[in-house]
């Protein structure tokens, strides 16, 4: 099976894509397994460039996360999950999001 990367073009405003990062990284804190290490440390880089490369966008801004399926998927996991992601409004408008970004992500 391939580990494709697709680009997944995230817009959400500062404070939700904030809340969407802190929430994945109170999630993965619980990980000790080292596969589950190595996602957490190419989430991590993905997020580190999509913050360095970010485009405001009116009130929201562009973040491109360049990832695997599976890792975005983690990623979507933790940031949405209800015990460590954002509270329930902010929470719905981040799973919107990115579901669409899923949606529209482009194979690189």
């Amino acid at each position: 099976m391939s580990a494709a990367r697709y680009r997944y073009a995230v817009f959400l405003t500062e404070d939700d894509w904030t809340s969407a990062v802190r929430g994945w990284g109170k999630r993965v804190e619980r990980f000790s397994a080292a596969a589950r290490r190595a996602q957490v440390e190419r989430i991590r880089y993905a997020i580190y460039e999509a913050e360095g490369d970010c485009i405001p966008d009116g009130d929201e801004v562009r973040h491109a996360l360049y990832l695997t399926e599976a890792d975005y998927n983690a990623f979507m996991e933790g940031a949405t999950h209800p015990k460590y992601g954002a509270p329930s409004d902010p929470a719905r408008r981040i799973l919107g999001e990115l579901l669409t970004a899923a949606g529209d992500a482009t194979p690189l």
